[in-house]
Order: structure tokens, then sequence, then C-alpha cells
């Protein structure tokens, strides 16, 4: 330990090992929470760093209480005089309705690490621990699982290896901080209240109605999007990212970001899977996105982005499936060869893009247009070139690469069998005003 003595005075000012000479207050504090962001990314666990006494209890506390009277270590009163106790250490709550919290207690900052439970749910055990406390009928019961399932499941030994990795990371030695459990506290017997009696915590009591309000918001998103209407599934994906943002105000999610997408991206697909578009289709859509969502992981906003995206992308194919009487397998290829006909597309390439077999494709293409993919792929190379002759002064040349032609000869043989007419005197005639008829 050094010591510091202050200019005309004999006052002594201790600094502990973690802060150097010079260093502001602020300095190890920015340091501690750098390293929970690094563990953060490892650890899918809440981790809440900040000063002993601006520590937000309440925030912890609307994970950690499920009920009152049963868990006196997560009293307001326990961890407050906690806070205040001890300079060093790193003490680890088990709490009596089994769950785990290690805090972490280094000068003037104190780390949360959890809630956490050992175990997944199991109804017998946990019917065993809140029988302790409470009559458990069926909706204690209930609301004991939501609150359980919300919990990360972790071993106490984990996480205080991982602290102690924190604290050298930041410049304290983990010898200087003892490693204390506390597993009971003289508080008498536990006290059995009736199931209605139970001190839940006011988070918990609303969590049976958040649940329900959040199904019936997925299934407004749902029966929008299974209707087209990309406005109105718009909104209520706005409404559902809103309630599913944490309010706890923990350091890190329980749920990394991959499951989160993916939860989503389920939700939609299913609102299109009412709506009769085809599961290919679907699939097609869904897994371009999927690629997409993988590549911005730990950007909840950037995900909301391509969720609107998705929504609209389906929403599009279902209006023009509804719209034109084709099957969404047909409006799915006309989509794609409009949007790369200028690319080397053959039938094989894009029936794989689509998820179905070639003949499926060929048979979808013929009975609903009429017309092979050679020849709708023809048309739309011939349609894009006449509007680029008429409307710019590119080369003929040019103009046959950019719709995937690069021999000028067979270019100009394609065009003339669709218009009747050379590329040169198709753009010389729609510069005069007159009309070109298609063969």
């Amino acid at each position: 330990m050094n010591k510091l003595e202050t200019h005309g005075s004999t006052e002594k000012m201790e600094m502990s090992d973690g802060m150097n000479a010079g260093e502001r207050p602020e300095e190890p504090l920015a340091r501690m929470r750098e390293a929970v962001r690094l563990f953060s990314l490892f650890f899918r666990l809440p981790i809440l760093p900040g000063r002993r006494g601006e520590m937000p209890l309440a925030e912890f506390r609307q994970r950690a209480v499920f009920m009152e009277h049963a868990q006196p270590f997560y009293r307001k009163e326990y961890l407050t005089a906690l806070l205040a106790g001890e300079q060093r250490g790193i003490r680890v709550l088990d709490d009596p309705l089994g769950t785990h919290t290690v805090i972490l207690l280094a000068d003037d900052i104190a780390v949360f690490w959890g809630p956490f439970v050992t175990a997944p749910y199991q109804e017998k055990n946990c019917r065993r621990l809140v029988s302790r406390f409470a009559c458990c009928d069926s909706k204690l019961l209930l609301q004991f699982k939501l609150f359980w399932c919300d919990l990360s499941v972790c071993e106490p030994d984990t996480v205080i290896h991982a602290v102690q990795t924190v604290l050298q990371y930041t410049g304290y030695s983990p010898d200087d901080f003892p490693v204390r459990r506390t597993q009971t506290v003289k508080c008498g017997e536990p006290i059995v209240k009736l199931a209605e009696e139970a001190e839940l915590s006011p988070w918990r009591l609303g969590a049976v109605q958040k649940i329900e309000e959040r199904y019936a918001i997925e299934n407004e998103l749902m029966v929008s999007i299974s209707e087209g209407r990309e406005e109105a599934a718009l909104g209520a994906l706005g409404k559902l990212l809103h309630t599913s943002a944490p309010q706890i105000g923990m350091t890190v999610e329980l749920w990394p970001q991959e499951s989160a997408t993916a939860i989503m991206r389920n939700i939609i697909r299913l609102g299109a899977k009412r709506s009769g578009l085809s599961a290919a289709v679907i699939d097609s859509i869904s897994m371009d996105y999927a690629q997409k969502m993988h590549r911005i992981t730990g950007s909840p906003r950037a995900a909301a982005h391509l969720y609107e995206e998705m929504i609209y992308d389906l929403c599009r194919e279902i209006r023009l499936m509804k719209e034109s009487g084709f099957s969404s397998t047909t409006l799915r290829a006309l989509h794609t060869i409009q949007k790369h006909c200028a690319e080397p597309v053959s039938i094989g390439a894009l029936a794989k893009s689509l998820r179905i077999s070639e003949s499926t494709l060929a048979r979808s293409l013929k009975a609903d247009t009429g017309h092979t993919f050679t020849q709708l792929l023809k048309t739309e190379r011939m349609n894009t070139a006449a509007r680029l002759l008429a409307s710019t002064s590119e080369p003929v040349q040019v103009i046959a690469s950019r719709v995937g032609i690069l021999d000028q000869n067979y270019f100009a043989e394609l065009f003339y069998s669709v218009y009747q007419v050379t590329p040169s005197q198709y753009r010389s005639l729609t510069l005069s005003g007159a009309s070109v008829e298609v063969r």
C-alpha cells in the first residue's frame, strides 16, 4: 500500500493496488467497466458495475427478487449494509430460492454478477423451493417458472474465476480479495404464506400479463404480414421491439443477439406462412436475411432495420401473389429475373436460389405466364435494353453488355426478334416520337 502526504497537512492518503499515482478516481472504475464489457462477450450473465454509494439496487432487485420474504439477501437493507461493509472481497450470495449472485467489492467500486442459477428449471425441485415459503398453487409455480427461466445457468466457481481474472486485468491482486459465501442468515424458521399472501416482487406480479401482451402483439404482427399490410406490420414490430427491450438496466442482456434475431425472424416467417406464400419463397427470403443478421451481431438497431426490410420484402411478395393470381414461386422467379437479368442467369441457378427443383420451377413459370424461362429472360433483357436505348445515349454495344449480352450481333438479332427493328432504328424511332410494337 503506497502512502502520499498532502502539502500543508499531516493527513495521509492511501492508494489501493488498483490505482496508480496521479490517476483520477474515475479511472479504476473506467478500467473495471472495460473489463466487464470484454467479459460480457463471453458470459451471458447480467453484470452491473458502479460506485458503492451509487449502485442502482432497484435495477438489480427487479431481476433478482421473486418473493420478498423468502430472499433476505436481496433486501435493500441487506445489500446497502453489504456495500458499506468490507473494503475488499468477493461475496457469493446463495439465495434460499436457489439463485446466486457474486458481488465484487474493490475499494469504492462494486460489481454485481448475476443473479443466475446452477441448473435448468425442474418442476419438482422448484416446487419444493417455493413450498418452503408459500403454499404453491399452479399460478404461483408458473410465475416462478418464468422467473427461473429468465436467469442464466452458470456455476458460482466459474463466475468467481471470471471475477478474479477481471481483478488481474484491472491491476488488482486477487489474493487481496477473500471469497466469502453467504448461505444462511439468522432470521428464524422460513415463514410459509398462502399463495395470495406471498410478497411477490411488483415486477413479477405483472410478468404473466406482460407475456400475454407480447403474444397479442406478435399475433398482430403475423396477421398484418399475412395480409401484406407492411405499414401495420411495421407498427406492430415497433411495439414488439419496445416491449422486448430490457427494462432493468443491466449491462448485459441474458439472451445473445443471435437468439433474438432468430426468434424475430421466425415470427415474421410464420406470418408470411399464414398468407399461403410458397414455403420456398419464404425460406429463400428468410435465409437471405439470416446471413445479413449474422453479420450485425451486437447491434439491435441494425437488426431492427433488417426486420423492417424482411417484412417489406415478404409483404410485397404476398401482395403480388394476391393481385396477379400467379403462384408465389412464379412471382419470386420473375422478381429475380428482373433484378439479375444482366447476369449469367440459368434456370438451374434460379431454382437453387428458390430452393426448389428445376422441373418444379419450369412447370410453375409455364402454367402462370405461358412462357418458358428462356423466353422470360430474353423478354426482360430486351425490355431493359429498349428502355436504355430510349433514355440514354450510350452506344449499343454498352447497352448490350448491360443486359448480359457481350456479342453485339447476337444482341441485335435478339432485339429484332422482339421489336422487328434493329437497336439503332428503335432509338431513332423513339426519339422522333414514333411508337414501336412488341412482336
